[in-house]
């Protein structure tokens, strides 16, 4: 049981790191969640969050 926990946990960070990467190249590239919704086409330091 224990070691199909360890796994659950270990994808979930994976899944993590994935969006943070995703997050992290469209930051680079200026596409960003504000940029599709007509506001500001640069991440602020602190993005607001998705409804």
């Amino acid at each position: 049981m224990s070691l199909q926990n360890s796994r659950l946990v270990d994808q979930q960070a994976a899944e993590a790191t994935k969006k943070k990467v995703l997050e992290d190249v469209l930051y680079s590239l200026g596409a960003t969640p504000a940029s599709r919704t007509g506001g500001s086409r640069h991440w602020t330091k602190k993005p607001k969050k998705l409804k």
